[in-house]
């Protein structure tokens, strides 16, 4: 039996409450379910803490440089982030130039997310694959923190990290 709980967030200026509510008397009776159940939530808690916290890093000007280069905003689009809680989803600002091309996303640039992953997630990815082998990262992450991932994705986040030090 899982526990139901309600997670709900109150929004006033830039003040934010978020509460939960579940009953008591739900709650599971052996510690390991009750510690599951536990995690489930804060994971959900933490979802909603970095879906606000990763929105900061968006922007809304008509126009950004890059490079020297103009960019003028586009519509904005939807996107799935990776959190060490779970997976998020944003809207987000893009940017494009003129000519067509390359898009930019200044909420990923500043928030050096990698292949849309946040840095802590894609840091605790990269330091398992370094580890152990991938299945048994995938396996790792999803039991022990209830994040469901896949061998491609921790090979692309590994090979970005491991491009990314080189660049240092």
């Amino acid at each position: 039996m899982s526990l139901s709980y309600t997670i709900k967030k109150e929004k006033i200026g830039s003040s934010i409450s978020i509460s939960l509510q579940f009953n008591a008397d739900d709650l599971p009776t052996d510690c390991l379910s009750l510690e599951q159940a536990g995690r489930g939530i804060m994971n959900d808690l933490g979802c909603s803490f970095m879906k606000e916290g990763l929105s900061k890093f968006d922007i809304e000007d008509p126009q950004i440089k890059v490079d020297n280069m103009t960019y003028y905003k586009k519509e904005k689009t939807s996107q799935t982030y990776e959190t060490t809680f779970g997976k998020i989803r944003l809207e987000r600002s893009t940017y494009q130039n003129s000519g067509g091309g390359k898009t930019v996303c200044p909420l990923e640039e500043s928030a050096r997310t990698v292949l849309c992953s946040t840095p802590a997630y894609a840091k605790m990815v990269s330091h398992m694959a370094a580890l152990m082998p991938m299945g048994q990262v995938v396996n790792v992450i999803k039991k022990e923190f209830g994040v469901p991932i896949s061998k491609e994705y921790v090979s692309n986040i590994s090979d970005k990290i491991g491009e990314l030090v080189k660049k240092k």
